[in-house]
This record gives structure tokens, sequence and C-alpha cells, in this order.
């Protein structure tokens, strides 16, 4: 027992250094581990050759006067929680207005605040598949328990569910140390099973960490050389706009040039017109002058030609 507690102790330590998640993996390792002690149990009272009429009965019985004594006691103090489970219906056992299953809920409830253990399923021996005795108010006659059915039922499929571990109490068979002790033994090796399946759980979150660090380094180093990127692009555009200032400053100086010179062109085909013009005219005239000079020749010659005549 102590090593039980000892080792229930580090698992318990052990798991408050995971996250919430680990709660999840907590509820559905438990319910395994509640079908597997209860196939424990049952495979240790076959081995045993114990009956349905034999010693389980027994054992049941002691289970069920142990709660109702300790339902008893309880109840003097929460009256108006006992009333509430009450209300829940099941094998009535006599007593001041107790319900058996309020007695079990009770019983249950305190196991577990003894445990210490919180958020788990916890089995209920008076309640997992088996049979309570049921007392008549005439008194004298009572059920034989039979013994669990051979389905395996999960702790949440009970008619009512718990709060904390799983009582060490529940895995001692009386009169049976070698069949505790591997009832023991096995929730042990459940719970060490259940602490492995954590780590494997904590080291592959430490790899996603690794892998999600390496891609967060990678996406800051793309991010720094897209920055210096986008700065080298930022001063190529300063200096292409002032490119571009500057080469529409010279189009503009250029475009009055070519304004200037088509003015100059204008005035000087004007000019041409007007000297081919004057040009023209000069010939005129001249051609009109060397045709009266001919003329007159042949006046002068034909005066000569008279006087020599005479």
């Amino acid at each position: 027992m102590s090593n039980f507690s000892y080792g229930v102790t580090l698992q318990r330590e052990d798991y408050g250094a995971f996250g919430n998640e680990d709660d999840v993996l907590q509820r559905s390792s438990d319910e395994d581990l509640d079908d597997m002690v209860q196939r424990n149990i049952q495979d240790v009272l076959r081995q045993a050759s114990v009956g349905e009429d034999g010693a389980y009965g027994d054992i049941s019985q002691r289970q069920h006067d142990l709660g109702c004594e300790e339902s008893a006691q309880q109840s003097q103090k929460e009256n108006n929680t006992l009333q509430l489970l009450g209300r829940g219906g099941g094998a009535e056992i006599s007593g001041p207005g107790i319900s058996g299953t309020a007695a079990a809920q009770n019983t249950r409830q305190t196991d577990n605040r003894h445990s210490g253990g919180e958020g788990r399923t916890s089995l209920i021996g008076s309640a997992a598949g088996c049979k309570l005795p049921r007392q008549d108010s005439g008194g004298g006659s009572s059920d034989t328990a039979t013994a669990p059915s051979a389905a395996t039922r999960r702790s949440g499929d009970l008619p009512c569910t718990g709060i904390g571990a799983v009582n060490a109490s529940l895995l001692d068979v009386p009169g049976q140390p070698e069949a505790s002790l591997r009832l023991h033994k096995a929730r042990i090796k459940a719970l060490e099973e259940d602490l492995s399946r954590a780590n494997r759980l904590l080291v592959d979150r430490e790899k996603q960490l690794t892998e999600a660090l390496r891609d967060l380094k990678e996406l800051r180093s793309q991010a720094a050389l897209w920055a210096r990127e986008k700065k080298a692009l930022e001063g190529q555009l300063d200096r292409s706009k002032k490119q571009a200032a500057e080469a529409e400053s010279t189009l503009r100086n250029t475009e009055s040039q070519v304004r200037e010179l088509a003015k100059a062109d204008s005035r000087a085909e004007r000019e041409r017109r007007a000297s081919e013009a004057e040009v023209r005219t000069r010939d005129v005239r001249l051609q009109r002058a060397l045709e009266e000079v001919e003329r007159y020749k042949q006046l002068l010659n034909d005066v000569r030609s008279q006087v020599r005549a005479i």
C-alpha cells in the first residue's frame, strides 16, 4: 500500500507539470484503467473459485455495511446533500430515509476526499454490475448478492458517477493478499503506462515547439531579407523619381527649343519665298531690257544702211 501511495504521489506530481490537455488524456486513460481493474477483479475471483453465491457476496456485503456506516455519519453533517443525492433512486436500504445509491455516492465521495484525488472517475464496488442485499422494512430476508456481469462496464456507464482517484481499498481482496498485490501492481503498471504516454506526448509537443521555433526563425530571417529588399527598392524608386523629374525638365526645354526652331524656319521660308519672287521680277525686267537693246541695235543698223545708200 505504501508503494502504491508513493507511486500515486509521484504520478500526481509528474502530472502537475503538464497543461490542460493532460486532463483529457487523464480521463480517457482512467476509463481504460477502470475496465482493466474490473477485469482483474473478475479474474482474481474466478481463480479463487468464488461463485456467484460465495465470498463475493460477503465482500459486497461488507462494502455495503461500510458505506452505510460512513453515509450515516456523513448524513448528520450534510443532510441537504444526502437528500439531494437520495432523489436519484436505486436499491433502497433500511435507515433514516437514505437510499442505497445515496449511500454509495457518499461512500465514494468520502473515500475520494481521503485519497486526495480530484477530476478522475472512481470504481464503485457496490454498483459495478453487482446487486446489493435488500432488506425489507419487515426485516429478516435479504437478496443474495450476485457477481459482476461478464460485460465490462465503464465508470461513465454506471448509474451514478463519483469524483476522485480509484480508491485503493477497492483493490484489496479480503483473504487474498496475492490477488490484492496483483491488482495493485496492475494499477501501478497502468499508472506507469499513463505516465509514459504523457511523457511521449510531452516529447512530441517539445518536437513541435522546436519545429515551430525553427519555422519562426526562418520566417523572421525572410522578413528581415524582405525588409532589406524593400528598403533597396524604395531607394531605387526615389532615384527613378529624380531621374524622371530631370527627364521631364529636359523634355520641356527641348520642346521650347523645337518651338523656337519651328518659328525660325517659318521666318526663313517666308524670306526665301520673298527672295525668289524678287529674283523672278528682276529676271523679267532684265529680259525686257535685252529685248529693247536688240530692237535698238536693229534700228541703228537700218539707219546706217540707208545713209550709205545715199
